[in-house]
């Protein structure tokens, strides 16, 4: 009896709730207690555990691995010193350096690549604040003048 993913869900979350009733009952009669049970430890001994729904490390392998590391290098050199990051600038240097070899004509660097180099590698390209980071020095005093 092969039945869908979601169905199976219904079936394995009606049985760990213990919702009782009728509705409950039709969900688990074609399954038996033994294959529901299995279906638990399963989810439950799961590299992902209880938590997450999706295991983690699947997906198309990276092409350019090794250019890859480097761009993120790069990355990481110029936020360190706090020089202008754009979307333009980070694929017009990927592009530059993944083609930079005479027998690599395929990269192009599209938005959605960028998009996805962005996300693979946590990288936000929000400017770092450094004004007003620190509180005044007369902070509490302030902050007791102004309740009063």
């Amino acid at each position: 009896m092969n039945k869908s993913n979601a169905e199976k869900t219904k079936v394995l979350y009606c049985r760990t709730q213990a919702e009782g009733g009728q509705a409950c009952a039709r969900l688990l009669e074609p399954y038996g207690e033994r294959k529901i049970r299995s279906g638990l430890q399963k989810r439950n001994q799961s590299r992902a555990g209880k938590l997450k729904k999706r295991l983690q490390g699947g997906g198309r392998p990276l092409i350019f691995e090794d250019l890859d590391i480097q761009l993120t290098a790069w990355f990481r050199e110029r936020r360190s010193k706090k020089l202008c990051l754009s979307h333009t600038i980070l694929q017009d240097e990927a592009v530059q350096m993944f083609n930079a070899e005479e027998d690599r004509e395929l990269f192009k660097g599209s938005r959605r690549w960028l998009m996805k180099f962005l996300q693979r590698h946590n990288f936000r390209l929000r400017v770092p604040t450094t004004v007003c980071q620190k509180a005044p020095s007369d902070y509490v005093q302030k902050i007791v003048d102004f309740d009063v």
